[in-house]
């Protein structure tokens, strides 16, 4: 019989199987990603809304069972991830209240979509520690940004 117990931190959620005398296991997280057959898995959602869980537990002789969950994931963490860096010599990056913030100086930052569109260009002239990002959509963007050093620090941010 399949049976599992579940708990969500933010938008990883924790899968305990209960299945009773199963010998295979196949997760469907509900998302469109691929299938698991780990027998307690974890699972990471890209977007905020409700899943529908469906674990097939096979027995050795082929019976199966099925258990159906809906998973509500309300938040995604908003990081901000460096692909690159710079960081021992001062430029970090960090997106808080609608802003790219700099530690450091920075002399040019360019913010593009998903689908590689420039949404924002900016060259610090005035010498500023952030750029406004209060105007953009919901979404994932990568950023670029060009100390006064010349160094590059790229990674990207979600805006919720």
């Amino acid at each position: 019989k399949a049976a599992f117990l579940h708990s969500v931190s933010q938008n990883v959620v924790s899968f305990t199987n209960a299945s009773l005398r199963a010998a295979t296991y196949e997760w469907d997280f509900g998302d469109g990603s691929p299938l698991s057959n780990a027998v307690s898995p974890s699972h990471t959602y890209a977007a905020i809304g409700n899943y529908t869980v469906k674990l097939t537990a096979k027995s050795a002789c082929n019976r199966y069972s099925l258990k159906n969950a809906q998973i509500s994931i309300a938040s995604i963490p908003n990081a901000v991830d460096d692909i690159s860096d710079d960081h021992d010599k001062g430029l970090r990056i960090s997106y808080v209240d609608q802003k790219l913030f700099i530690n450091g100086s920075y002399q040019e930052m360019i913010v593009i979509d998903l689908y590689g569109r420039r949404v924002l260009y900016d060259q610090n002239e005035k010498g500023r520690n952030f750029v406004g990002c209060a105007y953009l959509p919901s979404g994932v963007y990568f950023y670029k940004a060009l100390s006064k050093q010349k160094k590059t620090v790229m990674g990207k941010f979600m805006v919720e």
